[in-house]
């Protein structure tokens, strides 16, 4: 689970979320 899950959650806060916050802000 924390191989899996931890990478998933990784990736999402690396990318989609920042990328989610530069739309906001726009």
């Amino acid at each position: 689970i924390s191989t899996g899950g931890g990478a998933s959650m990784e990736l999402l806060e690396g990318k989609v979320l920042p990328g989610l916050a530069a739309l906001t802000e726009k």
